[in-house]
């Protein structure tokens, strides 16, 4: 399979009509576009960057430098390193947004892209609260404004399951378990530990703590043990409270309590937009306020890519030929083509009549001199 694509013109059209649509979104919400370079420093990379091995990446070797680079896997390294370079003083909260290509080096017999078109924005510098509430509103109304209706939006949170893990010893064989969702293996773990009642309570629920936002009140009851736990459901039911208001669809919202992808990376709430219909996952974020102290800066941080790729077969963009002013046909018609277009018209010149019905067919014309 060759992952690798070129786009026919239509399908060249619909897919810059869908990237220009979620750049509307993002500029109504006041995000600057920067422009970020194809490839990094492999040991900037290697610290900075959620999932990073060898295997999963695109590496060379500069033979100027010396040094080993890569092909960019993610965009959020590089906006917090521009971030720390070169904007630090700019005025927060700090808005901005990208587009661009990210590149895996997967098992191509998997059926996996190793390279995927992104649009994303990541947010430096606004509250935990108002931050996260930004996030998600951006991402409901991205489908809103696309008039994309099959989908759901899947959201963890990272931070409760930091807090949970530090509670009790081999955690990290349960987070393998929960990750598979290898329920008699749970039960067993669970079974022949010497964990706490109420620790061992909770983790017996996690994996079924998905679903509508009120499962967060079965995991306030079984928190209320520990403070630090509480405290965080109560912010989760704080945040999913302020929702309606924002005019947000509830309806497609979907909590996981057990979700653990990017716990190493995220440090609060993180969310992936699912198609219904495939599964495939439209785009992901989520908040890393830790990240930017790698950078030498202390500051909040969240943010959002979307995968253009995966949006196209819901985007529905009926192709419409653009007009052109001029159709001329004939080389007596070359030179009056230059003219015309001088004078600012659009014009499509062609040297011979012979194919001119097919070319009718296929474009739009106002006038057509032959």
């Amino acid at each position: 399979m060759n992952t690798s694509k070129s786009h026919i013109p239509e399908r060249a059209k619909k897919t810059n009509k869908l990237i220009a649509e979620i750049h509307s979104t993002l500029d109504s919400y006041g995000f600057s576009e920067i422009f970020l370079p194809l490839y990094e420093y492999y040991e900037m990379l290697k610290h900075t960057t959620w999932d990073f091995r060898d295997e999963n990446i695109i590496r060379f070797i500069d033979r100027n430098s010396g040094k080993s680079m890569v092909l960019r896997p993610d965009f959020t390294p590089q906006v917090c390193r521009v971030v720390s370079t070169y904007m630090k003083d700019y005025p927060l909260p700090l808005r901005l947004q990208y587009k661009g290509r990210v590149f895996r080096n997967v098992n191509m017999n998997r059926g996996l892209k190793s390279e995927k078109y992104q649009v994303g924005f990541e947010n430096f510098g606004s509250s935990e609260l108002y931050g996260d509430l930004e996030l998600l509103n951006i991402a409901d109304s991205t489908m809103t404004n696309l008039k994309i209706k099959d989908y759901q939006i899947v959201i963890g949170d990272q931070r409760f399951l930091k807090l949970l893990f530090e509670k009790f010893d081999d955690s990290g064989y349960y987070l393998k378990l929960l990750t598979e969702k290898n329920m008699d293996e749970i039960k067993k773990f669970l079974s022949n530990k010497d964990i706490p009642g109420e620790i061992s309570r909770l983790l017996k629920y996690l994996p079924f703590a998905f679903g509508k936002p009120k499962i967060l009140n079965k995991i306030h009851e079984l928190s209320t043990f520990d403070n630090l736990l509480s405290e965080r459901v109560n912010y989760l039911k704080e945040f999913f409270s302020r929702l309606p208001e924002l005019g947000i669809d509830t309806s497609k919202l979907i909590i996981d309590m057990g979700e653990t992808r990017g716990l190493g990376y995220y440090t609060g709430i993180n969310l992936d937009i699912i198609n219904d219909k495939t599964g495939s996952i439209m785009g992901g974020g989520g908040r890393y306020d830790s990240l930017m102290s790698k950078f030498g800066q202390n500051m909040t941080a969240c943010g959002l890519a979307y995968n253009i790729e995966e949006i196209m077969p819901l985007y529905k963009h009926d192709y419409e030929s653009e007009p052109y002013d001029y159709l001329l046909v004939g080389r007596h018609n070359f030179v009056k083509a230059e003219q015309l277009r001088k004078e600012g018209y659009k014009v499509f010149w062609v040297e011979e009549a012979n194919n001119i019905e097919k070319i009718k067919k296929r474009y739009k014309f106002k006038n057509i001199t032959m």
